[in-house]
This record gives structure tokens, C-alpha cells and sequence, in this order.
């Protein structure tokens, strides 16, 4: 069994973008990122597979691995995201009051 690893990957993103629909388009850019920051990890995987070298189970147990590895980096992502959400509404917060203070 041959995979072409270059359109799994094709498909597993589009995927994804398809899932996210309107308004998620930063998150699966990110979400590509991290997917092909792993495709060598998940081809070598597929291929293990595909030949018979793991079985089923051992397959289903790594992908379920790799789900939760991606899983926490856009996790992690999200946390950043808000920080710097947080720093640039306190940021302009600040100013607004410098400026009122200044003004009174």
C-alpha cells in the first residue's frame, strides 16, 4: 500500500479548515502549521501502519497520542492569543485614564 503523504496531509487540512467553517481561518492556518510541523512524525506512522510493522491497536493508540499533542499546542496558542489580547486592552485602558487624568 502506497500513501501519497503530501495529499493525506492536503486532505487532513482541508479538513479541518472545512470543520472550523467562517471565522476560523487564523486558527487553521495555525492548525496547518502544527500539521506540518508533524507530518514527517505522522508519515512515518501511516507507513509503519500501511506495512504491517505496528499493529492496529499500537496505530490507534499513536494517532490518539499525536491528537492530544496537537491538541495541546493550539491549546497553548489560545493561551498566548489571550495574553496578548489582555496586555493590548490594558495597554489602551492605561492611556484612556492617563489621558483623562491629564485632561482633569
Amino acid at each position: 500500500m502506497s500513501i501519497d503523504v503530501q495529499q493525506l496531509f492536503s486532505s487532513m487540512a482541508q479538513s479541518a479548515k472545512d470543520t472550523l467553517g467562517e471565522g476560523g481561518e487564523v486558527v487553521s492556518q495555525e492548525l496547518i502549521s502544527l500539521l506540518e510541523s508533524s507530518k514527517s512524525g505522522l508519515a512515518e506512522l501511516a507507513k509503519a501502519r500501511a506495512s504491517g510493522l505496528i499493529s492496529q491497536l499500537d496505530f490507534e493508540r499513536e494517532v490518539e497520542r499525536e491528537k492530544q499533542v496537537l491538541e495541546a499546542e493550539l491549546i497553548a496558542l489560545e493561551i498566548q492569543a489571550k495574553v496578548a489580547i489582555q496586555k493590548a486592552v490594558n495597554a489602551a485602558a492605561d492611556t484612556f485614564k492617563a489621558a483623562l487624568s491629564a485632561a482633569v
